[in-house]
């Protein structure tokens, strides 16, 4: 579902997911409140949000879905480039986070990313570390030294210990 109230800009969205594999369009909606009524009455999976809306804005959206325990995702995709913006979409579990004006290629990669993480976990009921850090988390792999200090070990045995007991 794309939620932008700028015609224009919801068109180009629409074009533009066309052009990704995977994903079909189910409805478009220029208000908060629109896209609330649909969300109750359909399936949706993916949310491609605007901030910027006349009344409740895309924040105000993003909150009410988190409230509901819907699982539903949402990556945004608006002109609010402020960091206090931004932290808070993300804050509210949003899967990504794009600038207008952005490039097709940009788009491209956030829906492909999005897809290749929901095919991966669709079928997975747990996963390692290893898993979660280059699949999900798109994480760097992080290096150990193959012997930990004996330091670092009892200290982690005293924590894990403490934790474990309740002391």
């Amino acid at each position: 579902m794309i939620v932008e109230d700028d015609p224009m800009v919801a068109e180009f969205n629409k074009r533009y997911l066309n052009q990704v594999d995977g994903y079909e369009l189910t409805a478009v909606c220029s208000s908060v409140e629109q896209a609330l009524n649909v969300l109750e009455n359909q399936r949706i999976g993916l949310v491609l949000l605007d901030i910027f809306m006349p009344g409740k804005n895309g924040l105000d959206l993003l909150s009410q879905i988190r409230e509901s325990e819907k699982e539903i995702d949402v990556i945004v995709i608006s002109a609010a480039s402020d960091i206090e913006r931004i932290q808070k979409a993300l804050r509210l579990g949003a899967v990504d986070y794009l600038i207008k004006p952005f490039e097709f290629d940009r788009f491209n990669a956030a829906l492909s990313a999005y897809r290749n993480k929901s095919d991966f976990i669709q079928d997975k009921n747990m996963l390692n570390q290893e898993e979660l850090d280059y699949r999900i988390l798109h994480q760097e792999e992080i290096h150990l030294p193959e012997e930990l200090p004996k330091v670092i070990i009892s200290r982690y045995l005293k924590d894990y210990m403490e934790c474990d007991t309740g002391i």
